[in-house]
């Protein structure tokens, strides 16, 4: 009897998994993360190499995801440091694999430039049911819902790349934290924004805190 019920509950969760909640922005759906990059020591400015750092950058990943297939179909990363009001914008390098929203899943985000060193980050979670989106707050029935990770974790690597200012480069290791952030995503969805569009958003939200450079435009740090 207890196999049975196993089965049976297997078969429940595969079958909510299989359900379909409705078209969003004609067939795809955008995820917005935010989280932290944090060395604890682990890593180093290439042109200092006698000393290792601790530090943490914080950043904001959106993901465009295709509704058939779960592909990963555009994206983009800001990594910024409050302190010195300063983001660099990196597009594309995310990848989702295996896809499958109702379980674990792996998040990978690779920035690969001459100029600017390489990052390779892997992050790992868990997938649940979150509202994602609502075309009308008071009707219930126009409520959407996917199953994505609400949390994520995992590490990674820098190799001589420039984070936030061009003329600074780190190698070392550090580990990430990845959180779904719901009021964004819900927001990136009911107005039927792009990853650009979802980008740009937040862009100007961290402006209101004080006007921002951008990594191509930025200062020489301070001392």
């Amino acid at each position: 009897m207890r196999k049975l019920l196993a089965s049976l509950t297997v078969l429940a969760v595969l079958s909510v998994c299989a359900l379909s909640y409705g078209a969003i922005n004609t067939g795809h759906y955008v995820l917005v993360y935010k989280g932290t990059l944090t060395a604890s020591r682990t890593i180093f400015d290439i042109n200092d190499t006698n000393n290792l750092i601790a530090g943490t950058i914080k950043g904001f990943w959106a993901v465009d995801i295709n509704e058939p297939n779960h592909e990963v179909i555009d994206s983009n990363a800001v990594l910024y440091i409050q302190k010195d009001k300063i983001y660099n914008v990196i597009p594309d390098g995310i990848a989702i694999d295996p896809h499958d929203p109702c379980f674990v899943e792996l998040l990978t985000f690779v920035a690969l430039d001459i100029d600017d060193g390489d990052l390779s980050i892997e992050t790992v979670g868990k997938g649940k049911s979150i509202k994602i989106y609502d075309t009308n707050r008071l009707d219930p029935d126009t409520l959407v819902k996917k199953f994505a990770p609400m949390n994520m974790k995992g590490g990674g690597s820098s190799l001589a790349f420039s984070f936030v200012f061009a003329d600074e480069a780190f190698t070392g290791t550090f580990a990430v934290a990845m959180t779904l952030d719901p009021a964004l995503t819900k927001k990136a969805n009911s107005d039927g924004n792009t990853v650009d569009g979802v980008t740009n958003s937040f862009i100007s939200k961290l402006n209101k805190k004080g006007d921002f450079t951008s990594f191509n435009q930025s200062p020489e740090p301070e001392d």
